[in-house]
């Protein structure tokens, strides 16, 4: 089995968009069990999407992956504290050229 991040997605290889920033947990194996076990249908890929927000039904799960909710919170965070810090940056050059 290969090495995996915090979302269960494969480590190795290029790291598409879809795994970058994962909406899923994507595997090219299926788990199977009871009737359907051995069928053949274990090598087929299986995806695991992550709950839409930190709702009661997540906490009941316990699926320790972040949510779509938290994930979209996180990268607006990131993205205003770039711009915030590119604000600041341009207006002291704008004093220093002053």
């Amino acid at each position: 089995m290969p090495k995996t991040d915090s979302d269960g997605n494969d480590i190795a290889g290029v790291r598409l968009l879809d795994v970058t920033v994962p909406l899923a947990t994507y595997t090219g194996w299926a788990l199977r069990a009871g009737a359907q076990a051995n069928d053949g249908c274990e090598v087929s890929d299986s995806t695991h999407p992550v709950c839409e927000d930190e709702g009661p039904s997540a906490r009941r799960s316990g699926d320790p992956r972040l949510s779509i909710e938290e994930r979209v919170f996180a990268l607006l965070r990131v993205r205003y504290d770039a711009v915030k810090k590119a604000i600041r940056r341009h207006g002291r050059e704008a004093l220093d050229a002053a």
